[in-house]
């Protein structure tokens, strides 16, 4: 059951992109009905918003291990970032303009204009905006409503990127997670994080980067269970110095990063579960899910609750909401994602 080996794949963290991905599904697909029963459900559905801080700590895992073989092979940090910019933006674009066209259809079905706030972006300066998924950066509302995460992800990838690249050119290995750690810090320091936006969230995805740090090398496995442990307690004790919401927000982030930590020797043991599968096929739709599920289930839930019988079902309601949601998807999925994955990885490489 326990797993020996530290650089070996981690299985289950598909499993765990398909919970968070799920968790938000039903928070939007819920659209904030309070009456949800049973209570344990609603109070569940309604703190769905979590899952994208849960998201935050398995990228910054992934990406950690990302970043340490481009520093062991002395790689390129522009490699590094057209990479990940090649696996967030073209499926990202498909859903913008999948996005704009529901929008539209929307307005002429109602009647409302076109120059109504939402339906179309902000003129050319919104529409740039929204293509690069950077209107949070200029105190903007996103388009494409989940877009506002991936602001932050293309943030922690340029600063993933430094670190790579001052590791590289100084030929000191230990520099990229000593940058990590420092805007860590930075992270922690209120006055920091209200300077420049982008480190107050840093510190929950530099969390899956101590869980992956944790495992590297070849310490014993309750060493590295330990240490890991102590690492993050250090952040969760740091949080109280935050303001109240994202001090809670970091504390969720750390006991999610811990179980990741705790169930990592199981990984295998879990991954192979038969109950435990269906998370792990949603967790391979867990992007195209996050893209596509907020204007596909806001429009169907908004045109169903005209329907009396369906609206006076909420739980129903919100079943068939995510059934439409997870159909979409795996069609996105299957039809634009994967394409761009193929896409992706026909890009000639450096050598290794």
């Amino acid at each position: 059951m326990l797993e020996p080996v530290a650089a070996s794949r981690y299985h289950t963290l598909d499993h765990w992109r398909g919970f968070a991905a799920l968790w938000v599904l039903v928070f939007h697909a819920n659209r904030g009905h309070p009456n949800l029963a049973p209570e344990w459900l609603g109070a569940f559905v309604a703190r769905g918003w979590l899952g994208v801080y849960l998201f935050f700590v398995i990228s910054g895992y992934c990406i950690a291990e990302r970043a340490a073989r481009e520093q062991a092979r002395q790689g390129s940090a522009l490699d590094f970032m057209r990479d990940r910019l090649l696996r967030i933006y073209p499926p990202y674009w498909v859903a913008v303009g999948l996005s704009l066209g529901i929008n539209v259809a929307g307005a002429l079905v109602k009647g409302t204009p076109l120059s109504a706030p939402f339906v179309l972006p902000d003129g050319l300066t919104g529409a740039a905006m929204a293509l690069g998924a950077v209107e949070p950066w200029f105190d903007r509302p996103t388009y494409l409503l989940v877009a506002w995460t991936l602001s932050y992800e293309i943030g922690f990838y340029v600063c993933a990127a430094a670190g790579i690249a001052l590791a590289v050119h100084t030929r000191q290995p230990w520099l990229g997670p000593f940058w990590w750690g420092g805007l860590l810090t930075a992270g922690l320091i209120p006055a920091v994080a209200a300077l420049v936006p982008l480190l107050a969230l840093w510190p929950q995805f530099a969390l899956g980067g101590i869980v992956w740090l944790a495992w590297h090398g070849s310490a014993p496995i309750w060493t590295r269970l330990l240490r890991g442990t102590a690492a993050l307690g250090l952040v969760w004790l740091a949080a109280a110095w935050l303001p109240a919401d994202l001090a809670f927000t970091l504390r969720f982030s750390c006991v999610c990063a811990w179980l990741l930590l705790w169930l990592r020797p199981a990984d295998r043991w879990l991954a192979q579960t038969p109950l435990l599968g269906w998370l792990g096929w949603l967790g391979t739709l867990a992007y195209s899910l996050y893209l596509v599920h907020a204007p596909i289930v806001g429009k169907f839930s908004n045109l169903m609750e005209r329907w009396p019988p369906l609206a006076a079902r909420p739980l129903l309601l919100l079943c068939l909401s995510c059934l439409v949601g997870l159909s979409f998807a795996w069609l996105f999925y299957r039809t634009i994602e994967l394409r761009c994955e193929a896409f992706r990885k026909r890009q000639p490489r450096p050598r290794e």
